[in-house]
């Protein structure tokens, strides 16, 4: 294996290993906030209003289902270039993909609307200690409901950076090239 693909590797195995960061910093955000405020949200006095769940937490599911399965495809092509000489093809999975990822406009064009909105939340002494207790949940990483909402808005440019870096340790006479940059100009 040259040094190039070598490279090529690495950067192939970093897009895995922070997909599946963030597919679990997504699942957090639903499985131990969002989730937990709705059941609430039932209940005289909920923490956050029920009217006001999807403020905060926007399109947070759609988000998930995409890279669900983005993941997946990015772990299928992995296993299979393991058993055969094939180039892995992750080039054409962020094409195929792009169009899904518009799904992150609204969450994006909401974010800071988002966070002004956590703020206000904070001053009520439920919604704070329902904060304190969800943030103790293993599946948080020790992050605040604040950092793990940020990461949607700073995965498209890590996806952009990401197939820059594959590109750049891509020969151009390789097919899956083209596929790369045609990627790159639809995220």
């Amino acid at each position: 294996m040259s040094t190039n693909d070598e490279k090529r590797k690495r950067v192939m195995d970093e897009i895995i290993s922070t997909e599946e960061t963030y597919v679990k910093h997504l699942t957090a955000i639903i499985e131990v906030f969002l989730r937990p405020l709705q059941q609430k949200a039932s209940q005289p006095n909920p923490p956050v209003p029920l009217e006001q769940i999807p403020l905060v937490f926007s399109n947070i599911d759609q988000i998930l289902r995409v890279n669900e399965s983005l993941l997946a495809e990015f772990k299928k092509i992995d296993r299979e270039s393991n058993q055969s000489t094939d180039t892995n093809n992750f080039g054409k999975v962020i094409e195929k993909y792009a169009p899904f990822l518009k799904c992150y406009t609204p969450f994006i064009n909401n974010f800071e609307s988002m966070l002004e909105l956590l703020e206000k939340l904070k001053s009520r002494e439920d919604f704070v200690k329902f904060l304190e207790t969800a943030i103790q949940n293993p599946q948080c990483m020790g992050l605040s409901l604040s950092s793990l909402l940020i990461t949607p808005v700073q995965r498209i440019p890590r996806y952009k950076l990401l197939f820059e870096e594959l590109l750049r340790h891509t020969p151009e006479n390789d097919p899956e090239y083209s596929d790369i940059e045609k990627g790159l100009k639809t995220i």
